[in-house]
């Protein structure tokens, strides 16, 4: 598929008493971008695809250039009942384009044709749904560089039971190009993950979890990691909805300190639903630990994502949201929030004609907040739908 944009921005910074004075900036900017996508495979499949573009504007040049996205997928049948999932996906270029682009919570909504696919969609998210997350999205500055790779087992152990084992690693960096202050405040980041997923089912429709994870964050000013072991239910309502919560405890451990280190709780909540043309996805978690290398203790998350398909209007309608907030240890306090919303208009078997408005805020102790806005229309060409040997 190839695109042609437009987009125009607007930046405020609102001001107070102990920062900077209230200001405001407007960026008009143009580009083209172009993906192409290929997969294959019956019992072992492979998928891969890459999305690449030029955004220009005649202000700041720092803000012209290249954007490129990554991706690729394999998924196996090693031995019976056992599946085996490999894959990574890597970003590079303006942080507008990620901005625009569709939160991972709201491409497993749109994809999603039933409950099941939702809701493992969901509750066994991989590195890659850290990716572009409200508070990524904001520390980032005009560039910037993130990338993931996770393997994943399942493995169906009876009718009932089965378990899913999931490692990853995930990667960012904030800034590369002329921002020296953007990458002095948020040092790039390292994070590792390792969990156990096992499940079993009480009845058709209702399923407890028992979980156990690793995670080790590490960037230049702050290092630690925590572990976490809990319990969950799930439960499918009638034939289009399900819900999950879980709870469970969490251990945080840093360097430098002694004894157990420091000990908390965690919950979380999810509800999913793909009834008639619509899809619609929440989640909300609360924990320990900093994903993003800041040095918090505390991390509070909610996300949400809606789909609407219908199959003769020639529209599509989508829209996100995502909160998150940081607290404690070295950060004070720091939250970011990030909505976008999407309508799409077929013209005839090649063309769409689509318009994304995006608004970013963030605000941090000690800093003065920013909100941006920003609108983006696009002439997209799509040759046949698929091509099959």
């Amino acid at each position: 598929m190839l695109s042609a944009y437009g987009e125009g921005n607007q930046f405020r910074t609102p001001g107070n008493a102990d920062s900077l004075p209230a200001s405001s900036l407007r960026l008009f900017a143009s580009g083209v971008t172009g993906d192409v996508s290929i997969g294959f495979g019956t019992r072992t499949q492979f998928a891969a695809g890459y999305r690449g573009g030029y955004s220009y504007n005649n202000r700041y040049s720092e803000l012209n250039g290249p954007s490129h996205t990554a991706w690729f997928e394999l998924r196996t049948d090693p031995a019976r009942h056992t599946v085996l999932t490999l894959g990574a996906q890597g970003e590079s270029g303006l942080i507008s384009d990620a901005l625009f682009g569709p939160s991972y919570l709201l491409t497993v909504a749109s994809r999603a044709q039933s409950p099941s696919e939702l809701s493992d969609g969901i509750l066994n998210a991989t590195a890659v749904s850290q990716l572009d997350s409200a508070v990524d999205l904001a520390i980032s500055a005009g560039r910037r560089r993130a990338g993931a790779a996770y393997a994943t087992v399942s493995r169906s152990v009876s009718r009932r039971f089965t378990a899913h084992l999931r490692i990853g690693a995930l990667r960012e960096l904030h800034s590369y190009s002329r921002e020296r202050l953007v990458a002095a405040r948020y040092p790039n980041t390292t994070v590792t993950t390792a969990d156990l997923d096992l499940a079993f089912s009480l009845s058709p429709r209702t399923r407890i979890h028992g979980t156990a994870g690793y995670v080790r964050s590490a960037s230049r000013d702050y290092r630690s990691n925590w572990q976490t072991g809990g319990i969950g239910l799930e439960r499918q309502f009638g034939r289009a909805s399900f819900g999950s919560v879980q709870a469970g405890y969490m251990r945080l451990a840093e360097p430098g300190t002694s004894g157990f280190g420091t000990s908390s709780y965690t919950v979380a909540g999810a509800y999913g639903t793909t009834k008639r043309y619509h899809s619609l996805a929440l989640l909300c978690r609360r924990g320990m630990g900093d994903l993003h290398g800041l040095g918090a203790l505390s991390t509070t998350e909610c996300n949400a994502a809606w789909s609407w398909t219908p199959p003769a209007t020639g529209w599509r309608l989508a829209g996100s949201l995502g909160y998150e907030r940081f607290g404690g240890g070295t950060l004070d306090a720091l939250e970011a929030w990030v909505g976008q919303a999407s309508a799409v208009r077929t013209l005839g078997r090649h063309f769409e004609l689509s318009f994304t408005g995006v608004y970013l805020s963030y605000a941090a102790s000690g800093l003065a907040s920013v909100n941006r806005s920003a609108l983006r229309i696009a002439l997209a060409w799509r040759p046949d739908p698929e091509r099959r040997r």
